[in-house]
């Protein structure tokens, strides 16, 4: 599953997993004020979907990083953590598929 190109107020994406995400908070891009807003929003948005979708795949390697993050402090590379976590059907497949101990790790593939 591909992250969506741009973001619409109201509308539920699916995340790679098949989860639905809740829906996308308003945007509102009339002043720069409610465009800063509405970026902190939809920043907010996408961590809380990811860490909701950490909790789902018993990820906690993932999800302490996802729940710290804040729509008015994240990085663009918080941001791209968050939406990589989502939607990267081939990040969901490594996490879900993590090794067992005693497993012979030169027979794992990971490109």
């Amino acid at each position: 599953m591909l992250a969506p190109d741009f973001y619409q107020t109201g509308i539920q994406y699916p995340t790679a997993s098949g989860r639905m995400t809740t829906p996308c908070p308003r945007i509102d891009l009339s002043s720069n004020r409610k465009a800063q807003n509405s970026q902190a929003r939809v920043r907010q948005w996408l961590a809380n979907n990811a860490s909701e979708e950490a909790m789902l795949r018993d990820d906690d390697y993932n999800l302490t990083p996802l729940r710290a993050m804040t729509g008015n402090t994240m990085s663009m590379a918080d941001v791209e953590l968050a939406a990589m976590y989502l939607w990267d059907t081939e990040l969901h497949h490594l996490t879900t598929n993590q090794p067992q101990l005693g497993t012979n790790l030169s027979s794992i593939s990971v490109c």
